[in-house]
């Protein structure tokens, strides 16, 4: 028998996998990835590193095949936020060759998580959690570790540490929301080739992307609608909080082929689980750190997503920076039988 057929072969998550495992390998030391609907924060999940998804427009998409152009970005990974930061202050920033990417100014971040003891970067730390949302249609493991990791930080209280409960309005319905979006806009993308050289494609891309096709334009208008108005109530709902935590994903990497997942509650469709959480930010736009929390019965890793506000990557990357300097999750490995 082959050492692979030996293994239960996972699925180290997508698009950005390659990405993830490299760095989970020590092949490389940070790697780059593409994400639109979580395709950075994902394979750093199932991976056990790091990953950030930057604000929409703060980092150049130049060179980059467009999937859903309104949601696209390109991202950092590496074995710690603070690696993390490094390679984001090396992309960050206005790119001439690249029209959606903003002005905004950019401030370094690495250079201040170093100057600093990180566990400071806890000290007054307002941490939001979406109310029966976060902590309820996960993996077992999943949630007990998120909640341990919240019990970590809200155990800094004295230090000015704070975490609440926010409520989120319609944060049950994003994914089909998203959805809409990440299948009409690759069809565009796409349409003259899927017209002109279908059999190119593979079965599954071809059958996605018509899929997208079949989406009249009121329901893409309905779904752009609707996320204008989650993204005002969830910045409202996070005026009082400076990061919001929720799982990367709720549950850990999947045998190859598998086509649902059991959760507490019953099974989930992949594409709802894959999205539940990592929606959040592609859809409002917003930065998003995951850092990994620990590993589960059977020995796979999973992440935190810790999602800041608007062109703020730096509090998302100085708070999994300060919980890295308190925990040692980051430094676990998962053991091969």
């Amino acid at each position: 028998m082959s050492v692979l057929s030996a293994l239960s072969v996972r699925v180290p998550a997508g698009s950005s996998g390659g990405s993830g495992i490299a760095v989970a390998a020590d092949m490389v030391v940070a790697a780059l990835g593409t994400d639109t609907g979580g395709s950075v924060r994902l394979p750093a999940s199932v991976n056990g590193v790091s990953g950030l998804r930057p604000t929409i427009g703060r980092v150049s998409n130049a060179g980059v095949v467009p999937l859903a152009w309104t949601m696209d970005t390109v991202g950092p990974l590496a074995r710690t936020a603070a690696d993390t930061a490094v390679v984001h202050d090396a992309i960050a920033g206005w790119d001439q060759r690249d029209r959606t990417t903003r002005r905004e100014p950019v401030h370094p971040t690495a250079p201040s998580l170093q100057a600093v003891d990180p566990a400071t970067h806890l000290r007054s730390l307002r941490v939001g959690v979406i109310a029966d949302y976060a902590l309820v249609g996960n993996q077992p493991d999943v949630t007990a570790s998120v909640r341990a990791a919240l019990d970590a930080l809200d155990a800094l209280v004295a230090a000015g540490a704070v975490v609440t409960e926010i409520h989120v309005p319609g944060v049950d319905e994003l994914v089909d929301a998203q959805l809409v979006v990440d299948a009409v806009e690759p069809s565009a993308m796409h349409l003259d080739l899927l017209r002109t050289r279908p059999d190119d494609y593979g079965d599954d891309v071809r059958t996605h992307l018509e899929i997208g096709l079949r989406y009249s334009g009121v329901e893409y208008v309905q779904a752009q609608r609707f996320r204008a108005w989650f993204r005002d109530g969830l910045l409202e709902a996070m005026r009082d909080v400076d990061v919001l935590v929720t799982p990367t994903l709720p549950f850990t990497a999947l045998p190859h082929g598998a086509e649902s997942v059991e959760l507490d509650g019953g099974p989930a469709s992949l594409t709802a689980g894959n999205m539940r959480y990592t929606a959040i930010g592609s859809m409002a736009g917003l930065p998003g750190l995951s850092v990994p929390i620990g590993l589960d019965r059977d020995g796979l890793p999973f992440g935190m997503l810790l999602s800041s506000r608007a062109f703020d990557e730096t509090r998302a990357l100085a708070a999994g920076n300060g919980y890295q300097a308190i925990t040692s999750h980051h430094l676990l490995r998962p053991q091969l039988p």
